[in-house]
Parts: structure tokens; C-alpha cells; sequence
């Protein structure tokens, strides 16, 4: 869970964070933060998500 400071550190290596950093326009780290989830062990279906949504910011 984020605090109310913002504190996203306590996200690291979760699929959330990229998406949090995409929703708040912040497209160089949630492309990190997918990186980083996608190094997790994650169903197909899961890993396929992520990939799509990494590649819509990447071009």
C-alpha cells in the first residue's frame, strides 16, 4: 500500500507501481517498473498484460 506521503518504494517489484507511475505520467520509470515485475514468476496471461502495456509507452 502506498502511504499518504506517496512513498512508492514500498511497491518495488510489484505490477502495480509501473501502473501507478503510467497512470501518473511518469512513462521512463513505469517502463523500469514493468521491467522489473516482468522478472517475476507470473502466469502467461499475466506476463502478456504487462508486456502490452510496457510496449504502449515504449513506442
Amino acid at each position: 500500500m502506498v502511504s499518504r506521503s506517496g512513498d512508492l518504494d514500498a511497491l518495488t517489484g510489484r505490477p502495480d507501481r509501473a501502473e501507478l507511475l503510467r497512470r501518473l505520467d511518469r512513462p521512463a520509470e513505469a517502463v523500469a517498473a514493468y521491467d522489473r515485475a516482468l522478472a517475476l514468476d507470473l502466469s502467461a496471461p499475466q506476463a502478456d498484460h504487462l508486456r502490452r502495456r510496457r510496449d504502449e509507452l515504449s513506442g
